[in-house]
């Protein structure tokens, strides 16, 4: 006999279900890769910090600095961390100091993973971590490193001029100075450019290397003392500046000249209006002899750096003979070649300020008066090196993220000589700008 179930059965059969709370893991938990605040749900919950770890690029056989992961019970039961292992094809590559725990709720444990590269090639495995979480029972972490002949150095550099500079201009008058003088008139476009080009709210004055006539003395010269950014014709104010001939003594005291020039009275009186508080401050000396002062070297540059409260924004720079001297036959003109002796007293304070360093005997004067501006602007050119590069080849040299072509004219090139990179015509870096490069560098194991 057919027995027939009623609707009104089923109702109440279904209805009945829902006095039971029938739940899953998966349903109770919104797990995110890191859980914060107090622990939810009933079972041990792992979190893993970080998911990833690169060891960059190491030499052949050489052994990385230790790197951390971090495991972390954010659950209410114990986790029981069951194995911890390195997987993949390069898992022989990599180190790593692990134990088996057991972690009680917001607890948390760090085990630590090294790498050792065998070859010029990239080495890929996985921290493996075996837990008692119910939804994350097995986790991997990955980990990479690159293995090169040599290890690859990568440094920045951040172009920034300063605001306000004061410049002052040693220009030595002595008779042999007659071509040098006039080559610096003939380009001297090449540094005022740079200049108004960038904004700067600037100061010029210009005095000579002579101590004995008292008309010089430290005194500004030329029909205005000082010039700035609001002369309508700043390039002959300073051509009238410099153009003091070649008649002055040839007992050449650059050094004692600034001195005077920048101390009292002189600095408040005669020579008034020009050395401002927040200013960097740059001198630039242009001479083909050293420097016979009563004050040596290193007592000028304590006492230099100490007019103002940020010695990096001072900086003393030369055009002049450099340490063993020059001659430049191919500058030859209506008053001969320039020649000069070597100025090491000038040389010392230019190291000792970060200042340039110009060789006076050159047929290029607008390409030193060019890197002049820069670098009493706070800017340059050229970026020294922390490492020396293994592969000029594998150089790469990017301003603000783009790339830079290897070029002497419109580009940059390496000086073997300073270890550095030198920045050519347009590609040199404007203000504002980032400068980064990477490259291949000779390393041993530490």
């Amino acid at each position: 006999m057919l027995r027939t179930v009623s609707f009104l059965s089923l109702t109440l059969l279904f209805a009945g279900c829902s006095d039971y709370d029938l739940v899953r893991p998966d349903d109770a938990k919104n797990k995110t890769e890191f859980d914060t605040g107090e622990p939810e749900g009933d079972w041990p919950d792992i979190e893993v910090s970080p998911m990833s770890l690169n060891f960059g690029t190491l030499p052949k056989d050489c052994l990385s600095d230790q790197q951390e992961i971090t495991i972390r019970n954010v659950g209410v039961d114990d986790l029981v961390i069951s194995d911890i292992y390195l997987g993949g094809s390069a898992s022989t590559n990599f180190g790593l100091q692990s134990s088996l725990k057991t972690l009680a709720p917001m607890e948390e444990y760090t085990i630590a993973v090294d790498f050792t590269a065998s070859a010029w090639t990239t080495f890929d495995a996985e921290v493996v971590i075996e837990s008692n979480d119910p939804n994350e029972g097995t986790l991997g972490v990955d980990v990479e490193g690159k293995g090169g002949e040599d290890a690859i150095y990568e440094e920045s550099f951040n172009q920034d001029p300063y605001e306000m500079v004061d410049i002052l201009w040693i220009v030595d008058n002595s008779g042999s100075m007659l071509s040098a003088i006039k080559a610096v008139e003939q380009n001297f476009d090449s540094f005022i450019d740079g200049f108004l080009q960038l904004g700067l709210d600037f100061r010029m004055a210009a005095v000579t290397t002579d101590m004995d006539d008292p008309n010089h003395q430290g005194k500004f010269q030329g029909s205005q003392l000082v010039i700035d950014s609001t002369h309508s014709n700043p390039k002959q104010l300073f051509l009238d500046m410099v153009s003091q001939g070649a008649n002055g003594s040839a007992d050449e005291r650059g050094l004692q000249a600034a001195k005077a020039a920048l101390s009292e009275p002189l600095v408040s009186g005669y020579n008034a209006g020009f050395l401002r508080e927040d200013a960097a401050l740059a001198a630039i000396v242009v001479t083909d002899e050293d420097d016979y002062s009563n004050v040596s070297s290193n007592d000028f540059t304590n006492w230099f750096k100490g007019l103002k409260s940020d010695p990096a924004k001072v900086s003393f720079s030369a055009v002049c003979g450099g340490r063993d001297g020059c001659s430049d036959w191919t500058s030859w003109n209506s008053t001969g070649p320039i020649t000069a002796i070597g100025a090491r007293k000038y040389v010392e304070v230019v190291d000792n300020t970060s200042g340039a360093l110009q060789a006076i005997c050159t047929s290029d004067f607008a390409q030193v008066l060019s890197y002049l501006s820069l670098n009493a602007a706070g800017m340059t050119d050229t970026f020294l090196l922390t490492e020396e590069p293994s592969n000029i080849a594998q150089m790469v040299v990017e301003v603000d993220g783009v790339a830079v072509t290897y070029s002497g004219i419109n580009g940059y090139t390496y000086s073997v000589q300073d270890n550095a990179i030198v920045f050519h015509g347009t590609e040199i870096p404007g203000p504002g700008t980032r400068v980064t490069v990477s490259y291949p560098y000779a390393s041993t194991c530490e």
